[in-house]
């Protein structure tokens, strides 16, 4: 009788062990999923801002080089204030891309709702420009 409950502790303890193992590796799993998430969110939040300011620096020589070109200054104006208006528009169709691609359950991982939150977010964790 001893060595029947001697058998069913071990065969108890064999079966915790494995459902202790499959509980611990899957919370370590999503943990590794949420830092991967956050790292590559925070990576194309980094490379839109690099995008982004290329492109305004770019629109500054544009409306420069049509001023030197002869070009009048409310035509010049006229160019530049229609590519910041499109630039706006990429920025936020790029922000509200990234929330509804993002998965259901990695929706709470997103603290930003517009381009410039996702900037404030950004500089906060020292992206570019940021540190």
């Amino acid at each position: 009788m001893e060595s029947d409950m001697q058998a069913l502790e071990a065969l108890m303890w064999f079966f915790g062990g494995i459902f202790s193992y499959r509980i611990v590796s899957k919370l370590l799993n999503y943990g590794h999923m949420i830092n991967s998430y956050r790292e590559i969110m925070f990576s194309s939040l980094m490379l839109l801002k690099l995008a982004d300011e290329n492109f305004s620096k770019v629109n500054e020589t544009v409306r420069e080089t049509s001023i030197k070109n002869g070009d009048s200054d409310l035509q010049a104006e006229t160019e530049y204030n229609s590519n910041m208006q499109l630039l706006e528009v990429w920025r936020n169709l790029n922000i509200a891309t990234i929330i509804q691609l993002t998965p259901r359950g990695f929706q709470g991982l997103i603290k930003f709702k517009n381009w410039s939150e996702a900037m404030s977010l950004l500089k906060a964790k020292g992206g570019p420009n940021g540190s």
